[in-house]
């Protein structure tokens, strides 16, 4: 496995940028820099990138240039958290704001409420999701049956939204799931079993609903850090996020740790895939076991096994691939060579970092 910054060529500098704006004024990644990274969807259109601080969704596109989504005059300053795509709709992702979730279609720009009502509360069973309030919605995932989960946090539960009608009903709650701790739900993921995983940074615990199963599973909760033994024996600091691959193996951004870990699908086994548990940035074109990676928080992962790091603190992304047959490094794609100082936190504007990393974690 190695870890190295992508190249600058296909990169154009930033002064460009103010030369490619279309005639609809949506090309271009902030000029400025950007602000705080809140949120990463990889679709079949593109890595989509949320910046909560911008209020804005910015699209990277196969050729390597920056499109905003949200349209000029719409205003969504630091409310903007997670996204997922519509699998019936492939040109409509979902994001939460504070108390709403949005449906967004990323060709035209349109965006329209999904679910909430701008107020928070909490929603009555079999209620339709545009009159539905929540409370600091945050985690999305559509499960087997394509219908949306949305982590409640506010709440302490998880909303189960019919698409096709609208109807919004509890999946589980803190309250109601019979497990001894109270969860707070953060990162949803759906694996190939149709299991339910979910985030709870607040007590750095990762929670297993197994397909028909009320109580969860609960990872996280011991002293020992648990590399190499089964998940459920492993220590966790602030999981950020958690995402599946198309094998079932579970990623998890243990944020707290500096490390990006995985959960094995066939044995139950968890692993440090990158990062040293030491913040900071120790340069490119290293092994990613030896990388120091500094508060990955956000991570997503694509259908060919690409996965995507927003490494909050280095100010950017670390692409790495999990396939066998995968070569040392990937294609040239992006970088600027600007960087906050290991333990610092970076200016409110700061350029995107991009790494690749190969490994075999994968089956």
């Amino acid at each position: 496995m190695a870890i190295s910054s992508l190249s600058e060529k296909l990169w154009p500098p930033r002064q460009a940028y103010r030369h490619q704006q279309r005639r609809d004024g949506r090309s271009g990644r902030p000029q400025g820099g950007w602000g705080r990274i809140s949120g990463l969807l990889w679709t079949e259109n593109g890595l989509f990138v949320a910046d909560a601080q911008l209020g804005q969704v910015f699209s990277l596109k196969p050729d390597h240039t920056w499109v905003r989504i949200i349209p000029p005059g719409l205003k969504l300053n630091k409310g903007i958290r997670t996204m997922a795509a519509d699998p019936k709709e492939e040109s409509t992702s979902l994001s939460t704001l504070r108390t709403r979730v949005l449906r967004i279609d990323p060709q035209s720009g349109s965006v329209a409420v999904f679910a909430g009502t701008g107020e928070p509360g909490l929603a009555r069973e079999g209620a339709i999701s545009t009159e539905a309030p929540l409370r600091s919605p945050d985690g999305l995932a559509f499960d087997q049956e394509g219908k949306l989960l949305v982590a409640d946090s506010g709440n302490r539960r998880i909303c189960r939204i019919d698409v096709e009608t609208g109807q919004i009903s509890t999946f589980a709650s803190s309250d109601t799931s019979g497990s001894d701790d109270k969860w707070t739900p953060g990162s949803i993921a759906v694996d190939a079993s149709g299991s339910v995983w979910v985030g709870d940074s607040e007590r750095d615990h990762v929670l297993r609903f197994s397909s028909g199963a009320l109580t969860p599973k609960v990872f996280g909760k011991n002293e020992d850090l648990g590399d190499g033994g089964p998940a459920i024996q492993a220590r966790l600091a602030h999981p950020s996020s958690v995402v599946s691959d198309l094998a079932g193996n579970i990623y998890i951004s243990d944020t707290l740790h500096h490390r990006i870990r995985v959960v094995n699908a066939k044995d139950g086994r968890i692993s440090t895939v990158a990062g040293t548990g030491i913040p900071g940035y120790n340069g490119d074109n290293i092994p990613a076991d030896t990388a120091r990676l500094n508060y990955p928080a956000h991570i997503q992962i694509d259908n060919r096994g690409k996965l995507y790091v927003g490494d909050y603190y280095n100010t950017g992304f670390a692409l790495w691939t999990c396939a066998r047959d995968a070569s040392p490094l990937l294609p040239a794609l992006a970088r600027e060579e600007t960087r906050a100082m290991a333990g610092r936190q970076p200016p409110p504007h700061f350029p995107i970092r991009m790494c690749s990393i190969s490994t075999d974690v994968a089956p």
